[in-house]
């Protein structure tokens, strides 16, 4: 019995300091995001359609950039998420990444602007997750 509670000790421990270490490695490099460019990226996600209304949603899922969203023509209503060093595009509402070509192509001109000693640390940052308040 003690064994068994010290392995769930130690998986928890194991976990929390993962998360840990990925929040802090994210503090230490610097953002190559800023909110102008997140909207374009947001843009790019849903193929380049044009939204009536995007709102910038600053208390949403931080350290993400988050906006609102409302669109006439094509009923595009949602929450997105863009992650401030890779530039990743997140639906808030199915807590997926969605993914087209113009993004793609937007998303490898960010991993350009990564630091040679940086780079290695990339993809530890891709797998850093908004909250996803709105899935079902």
């Amino acid at each position: 019995m003690m064994m068994r509670g010290g392995v769930t000790f130690l998986t928890f421990g194991f976990c929390l300091m993962v998360i840990t270490n990925s929040k802090s490695l994210a503090e230490e490099i610097p953002k190559k995001v800023e909110i102008d460019e997140a909207q374009i990226l947001v843009s790019k996600a849903l193929h380049n359609r044009v939204l009536s209304t995007l709102w910038y949603e600053p208390d949403i899922s931080l350290p993400f950039i988050s906006f609102s969203g409302a669109g006439i023509i094509d009923s595009i209503d949602g929450y997105w998420a863009v992650n401030p060093w890779t530039g990743d595009v997140w639906n808030l509402w199915n807590c997926r990444r969605p993914m087209t070509p113009a993004l793609r192509k937007a998303l490898a001109k960010i991993r350009e602007r990564f630091a040679a000693k940086e780079q290695n640390q990339y993809q530890k940052l891709r797998r850093l997750k908004p909250d996803c308040e709105f899935d079902e």
